[in-house]
């Protein structure tokens, strides 16, 4: 089991089962001391891994249901610590392994300063290690980065679904 990873709940939604993932996957952390090649690829490797079972779980969900009824709609959100956008990620499918699974990235379109999710610091440019994967939604209305509430060093993002 790689560190950290995901949990969810099934959801009950006006009669639809919804599968709603949270996801907070291994940083990229590099310990003083450490090869930091050899790091990053550990790094790399347990959030690939994380995506993997994660997906597993969907696909048994999508297969059998959950208590003899069918789940159809999935949201899979949270911190996944890599960005599709950012070329230091661009050899990694932690996100792309979803969005090849037929999941699609709720602020699609969404680039830089309006979607970076971690604001700059310390020498690092902002990025967006946030998604709100879905699966069996439609968007409505525009997704947005919210206000740094003190919280966490992410900024939280939310988007409206719809079935």
């Amino acid at each position: 089991f790689p560190p950290r990873g995901f949990a969810y709940a099934v959801l009950d939604v006006g009669g639809v089962l919804v599968g709603c993932f949270t996801v907070h996957l291994k940083s990229n952390y590099v310990p003083e001391g450490e090869d930091p090649a050899r790091q990053k690829t550990l790094n790399r490797l347990k959030r690939e891994l994380a995506s993997e079972q994660l997906l597993r779980r969907i696909a048994r969900l999508e297969a059998d249901g959950h208590d003899g009824r069918p789940v159809t709609r999935f949201i899979v959100a949270g911190d996944f610590n890599n960005s599709i956008h950012d070329e230091r990620f661009a050899d990694e499918t932690t996100i792309r392994a979803f969005l090849d699974a037929g999941f699609r990235n709720a602020f699609e379109g969404f680039t830089g300063d309006a979607y970076a999710t971690l604001p700059a610091s310390a020498g690092y440019p902002p990025a967006t290690f946030d998604y709100i994967l879905v699966k069996g939604f439609d968007r409505v209305g525009e997704p947005e980065t919210l206000p740094d509430s003190g919280t966490s060093d992410h900024r939280m993002i939310r988007v409206t679904l719809k079935p």
